[in-house]
C-alpha cells in the first residue's frame, strides 16, 4: 500500500490500491467539522489524521475511535489539514484514472503500520458480517416469511 495521500475531486484519501480502471482509497472526512460526534458516524471504523508537527485532538463530546492517530508529513505548504479530518477505514472511495489527482503528503512510515491494521481489520469485519448474514433467509417483510413457514 502506498503511503501517499492524494487530493481528489476536492476528496481527500488515502490511495489503496490501484488497477487499469481506478484507484481505490480510504477517505479523510471531517463531517462537517464535526469529526466523529456527527450522528450517524461509526467511531469504531474511524482514526484521526493529522499533519506533523501538530497533536492529535478529539474534539469535545467525541468518542473513543477505534484506531491510533496517524501523522501526516504535507508536501504542500498551501494544504492544510483540519482538526476534524477523520479517516474511515471501513469505506472504499473509487476514483477513476480519468479524475485528477494531487498528491499532497505522506503518511509517516511508523504509522503504515496502524492504516494496515485498521483497514485488514475492518475489511476482516465486513467479511465476518456478510458470512453471518449469509445462512439465514432474507424475506421482504413478515407476511413472505409467515408464508414460507405454511409451507409444507
Amino acid at each position: 500500500m502506498t503511503r501517499d495521500i492524494a487530493l481528489a475531486c476536492k476528496y481527500r484519501f488515502l490511495p489503496q490500491s490501484s488497477d487499469k480502471l481506478a484507484d481505490t482509497g480510504r477517505p479523510i472526512l471531517t463531517y462537517e467539522r464535526r469529526a466523529c460526534t456527527k450522528k450517524g458516524v461509526k467511531p469504531n471504523k474511524h482514526g484521526i489524521v493529522y499533519s506533523i508537527p501538530g497533536r492529535p485532538q478529539l474534539l469535545k463530546d467525541e468518542p473513543r475511535l477505534g484506531f491510533a492517530a496517524v501523522r501526516l508529513q504535507v508536501d504542500i505548504q498551501t494544504e492544510k489539514l483540519a482538526m476534524e479530518s477523520r479517516v474511515n477505514y471501513s469505506k472504499l472511495v473509487t476514483v477513476e484514472h480519468n479524475v485528477k489527482v494531487f498528491f499532497i503528503g505522506r503518511i509517516a512510515q511508523d504509522d503504515m503500520a496502524i492504516v494496515d491494521t485498521a483497514v485488514n481489520q475492518c475489511w476482516a469485519d465486513k467479511v465476518r458480517k456478510e458470512n453471518e448474514g449469509s445462512h439465514q433467509p432474507r424475506y421482504k417483510n413478515q407476511h413472505d416469511q409467515r408464508r414460507r413457514d405454511r409451507r409444507p
